[in-house]
């Protein structure tokens, strides 16, 4: 069993914040894992890191064997920031097309895969929609089908049921449990109950 990720060291600054200070962290694979902190802790940032989006200041960060800028990763990790969204006025299935296609799948390719991962989330029945047409819930679930886009090895979901019903909530807990069967995720929170 390898490692998800391993941080030695790991500082991260903006300016004379540290949001990341001194973390020594090895998380194994095979597992969902629960990344648990106060708002402002440093969650996302670290999430960031792992996916390449930021440097950190000091230390090493390795993710899935290999460093977090080398080619080796691309593709096989997978973010839902907290706040994402999708645009307005555009099907859900076209969107989802148009990330296939950015990932590298061609227009048949890219069709294929996001009616694959629509099914998967059991929302095949949305794709249709623009997303203002969806509830807050239905939403969030269609982010998350995005986040399977490529079948990536591991995916970081920041905050993943914050604004959900408890009914919702309950919905995504579900569908990450299934999921976690063939792949990895590390799930953020500031609420320890939600982990």
């Amino acid at each position: 069993m390898g490692e998800l990720f391993a941080c030695h060291h790991l500082v991260k600054r903006f300016g004379a914040i540290r949001a990341l200070d001194n973390i020594d962290l090895t998380v194994p694979s095979g597992s969902t894992t629960g990344l648990v902190g106060p708002n402002g802790a440093g969650k996302t940032t670290l999430f960031s890191i792992l996916c390449g989006h930021l440097r950190p200041t000091s230390g090493t960060v390795t993710v899935l064997g290999q460093p977090t800028d080398a080619t080796a990763v691309k593709g096989r990790i997978s973010l839902l920031p907290q706040d994402a969204s999708m645009f307005r006025g555009t099907s859900v299935i076209s969107q989802l097309i148009l990330f296939a296609r950015l990932q590298g799948f061609n227009s048949t390719q890219a069709r294929l895969e996001a009616k694959r991962v629509l099914d998967i989330l059991e929302v095949s029945d949305l794709g249709r929609h623009p997303p203002e047409a969806l509830s807050f819930g239905q939403r969030k679930r269609v982010m998350l089908a995005q986040a399977l886009i490529g079948h990536p090895e591991l995916i970081l979901l920041d905050e993943p049921t914050s604004g959900l019903d408890p009914v919702a909530a309950t919905e995504v807990r579900r569908l990450i449990k299934q999921l976690s069967r063939d792949r990895d995720f590390i799930i953020s929170s500031h609420n320890l109950d939600e982990i």
